[in-house]
Parts: structure tokens; C-alpha cells; sequence
């Protein structure tokens, strides 16, 4: 699956809207292919449509169903988030912000000069096919559009998503060796079987044997009573704050260091396997890069934001989009109820849209994918 790799700063650079109730027609009967015209909620002149805000709650809605289904079962969307909110109210206030920070992004692509070619246009047109013959029809359905009203909100995204690379065009993207350097350890646990030994006794008595010539697996499989545990760990600059980071960082390979950790009472013995892992470096170059990314967008993101109207939610035409019928349903279950069910391809689109969709389509049509931790940044921005 493809992910929107501005899902995280734009929720991060986001807000909450205000749970204010909008002017509201009678709402009674309408179904989602009336929801162009309704309105979810307005900034300034502008309305961002409900058929907006539901195809993305949709698409992530199928999304975390086929993740979570066999944690959560029918509870998912019911189980508290907070005090104030179920977690399906969460997801659906987090779609609700995905529309409004797409529309706020859009408003300034003409003063960039930005626009879609016909190319563009065309990739849109023909990831909106792809979402249509590919997704479960469970989840076309509650999303509820044809072609024309999907073909809107796929340009919407793809300019959203134009405008967001030009915002961190100047990001300086040069990271030296040393900055991404990172390392690879193994860190052996000295608990367990604790009764056995004194920790720190046996601590040195592992570092004697070491620099007497012996490899940590030989120390190790002298003690088959004691339950030492090792895990290999990559360790770079930026984890200098964790526990083990500085420790880690300062070793040469070969080299053997103890660690005590004083809030767990508790000793550790660390092996440098490599002080420079060269494909753990390379990505950790590749995370560093990001992270500049997504804080030079957040950074002028945040300013258009400020700058925008407010946003006045229609707050009865949002609650609307319940999560009453699941759009996920296991395999078994489809088996028991049709034996002779036609196979459906899992298809995630709005959190990520058309899957098979272009690199222009992907933008916002992935707008939510991810996963909760990115939408958990967005709820700490304080309300426009």
C-alpha cells in the first residue's frame, strides 16, 4: 500500500474544530449520494460537502476494520478514545479536519501558481476507475458517489498535494554521514531467573570473559540456567536521549560496554556488532530528511491556517456519518453467509485512496491512513 507521506504533518499541523452546530436543513432520509450537496461545514464563503468528509471517513473506516477486526470486533467504533469521545467519534472529527486542511492548502495554490495539467487531470480520472472496479462493494456504496462527484475530490487532493510539495521545496535535504550514522548492537538482558545470581556480579564477570577473548554467544551458552535474553537493536543520533542511545553510540564495533539502568534496577550488557550499519544509516539519512519535511510544512501550513476563515461545522450534518454498518466483514464470516461468495480485492482508498492510482491521485485520496499516532498530533493543535 502506497501512504500519503504528508498525512502526518498535515494532521500534525492541524486542529480541532470547534464542535459548533452550522445552519441545518432537514436531514431526515438523505443517504450519501445526497451528501454533495450538504453541507458539513462552511470557512468564509466556502463549504467543504459532506460527500468530502464521508469519503475519507469511509475508506478509513474499511481501513481499520481489516486491521484491528480481530482485536476489537464490533466494539471498535463504540470503545472510548477520551472522555469526551468513542473512538469512531475521533476518526470521524480526524476526517473532518483532513477536508478542511485540503480546502485551506487549495486556496493557495493559484498565488503559487500551481495548478493541474490535463495529465494530471487524466491520472485523477483513471484512479477513480481503479477505486471503483477495485474496492469491496460494501465501502462504494456507503461512500455513495458516481465517477464525476470521485473525479472532484480526487483533483482536490492531487492540487492539495502539489501545493504541499512546493511548500517544502527549500527544505535543506543534505545529512552527512555522521549526523545519519547508525549503529547495530546486541543487548543482553541480565534478569530472568534473577534468584540465580546477582546481576552485577554476573555483569562482570561476562565483561572478564569478553575481553579474555570469548564472543558474548560462547559467555552466554555458559549460563543455560540463567534465562539471559540478546536482541539486536540499530541505535542513530537521534535516539540519544533513550536509555541505551548514548551508551550505544559511543561504542566501536567489537566493543562491549555494561549499562545500568536505575529505574528498573537493572543491569545490561551491550556488543557493538557494527558501529556504522551502512543500510540502517542510509534510512535513518532518509528519516532525517523527512522529519525536516514535515516541520517545514508544518511551519508554513500552520501560517495559511491561521490566515484562514473559521471553520463553522454542521455539526447535525456530520453526525449523519455513523458507523452502524461495518464495511469490513472476515472472510469466514462471507463464507458462512455466501458459500459461493465472489472474491474482493481490500482495496484502501481516502486513507490512501485508489492503491493502483497515480502518484498525483495518491495525495489526498490517502488522506488518513495513517494510522492513529499521526491523528493523535493533530487533536494537540490548539483550536483556529
Amino acid at each position: 500500500m502506497k501512504k500519503n507521506r504528508w498525512t502526518a504533518a498535515m494532521l500534525a499541523a492541524g486542529l480541532c474544530l470547534g464542535m459548533l452546530s452550522g445552519c441545518s436543513e432537514s436531514l431526515a432520509g438523505k443517504t450519501p449520494a445526497d451528501y454533495p450537496g450538504i453541507a458539513a461545514g462552511t470557512m468564509g464563503n466556502e463549504t467543504i460537502s459532506l460527500a468530502e468528509v464521508n469519503y475519507y471517513l469511509r475508506n478509513t473506516q474499511e481501513f481499520y476494520e481489516i486491521i484491528y477486526n480481530g482485536y476489537y470486533g464490533d466494539q471498535l467504533w463504540t470503545m472510548q478514545y477520551s472522555d469526551t469521545a468513542s473512538y469512531g467519534e475521533y476518526i470521524r472529527q480526524m476526517m473532518v479536519n483532513t477536508a478542511y486542511q485540503i480546502h485551506v492548502l487549495n486556496n493557495h495554490a493559484e498565488e503559487l501558481g500551481i495548478s493541474l495539467s490535463d495529465a494530471d487531470k487524466a491520472k485523477c480520472a483513471e484512479a477513480v476507475k481503479s477505486w471503483l472496479s477495485t474496492s469491496d462493494e460494501a465501502l462504494v456504496k456507503a461512500v455513495g458517489l458516481g465517477e464525476e462527484e470521485l473525479i472532484k475530490i480526487y483533483e482536490q487532493n492531487a492540487l492539495a498535494n502539489k501545493v504541499a510539495e512546493a511548500l517544502i521545496a527549500d527544505t535543506d535535504r543534505v545529512v552527512s554521514d555522521e549526523e545519519a550514522r547508525t549503529c547495530r548492537v546486541t543487548l543482553t538482558t541480565l534478569s530472568g531467573a534473577s534468584q540465580l545470581y546477582d546481576a552485577e556480579t554476573i555483569k562482570d564477570e561476562i565483561l572478564r570473559r569478553i575481553e579474555g577473548g570469548q564472543t558474548l554467544r560462547e559467555v552466554l551458552l555458559t549460563y543455560p540456567d540463567y534465562n539471559l535474553t540478546s536482541s539486536d537493536y540499530t541505535v542513530s543520533s537521534t535516539d540519544y536521549t533513550t536509555t541505551f542511545g548514548p551508551t550505544a553510540m559511543g561504542l566501536t564495533t567489537g566493543q562491549t560496554e555494561a549499562v545500568y539502568v536505575e529505574s528498573v534496577n537493572n543491569w545490561y550488557v551491550m556488543t557493538c556488532v557494527t558501529d556504522t550499519d551502512q543500510a540502517a544509516t542510509a534510512s535513518t539519512k532518509t528519516s532525517i530528511i523527512q522529519e525536516r519535511e514535515n516541520a517545514k510544512f508544518t511551519e508554513k501550513y500552520t501560517v495559511y491556517r491561521d490566515a484562514a476563515p473559521e471553520f463553522v461545522p454542521n455539526q447535525d450534518a456530520i453526525e449523519l456519518l455513523t458507523f452502524d454498518q461495518f464495511l469490513y466483514v472476515p472472510e469466514t464470516t462471507q463464507a458462512a453467509a455466501v458459500p459461493a461468495a465472489t472474491e474482493g480485492e481490500e482495496t484502501v482508498a481516502g486513507s490512501e485512496a485508489a492503491e493502483e492510482g497515480s502518484e498525483t491521485a495518491e495525495t489526498g485520496n490517502e488522506a488518513a491512513e495513517e494510522e492513529t499516532t499521526a491523528a493523535a498530533a493533530e487533536t494537540e493543535s490548539e483550536a483556529k
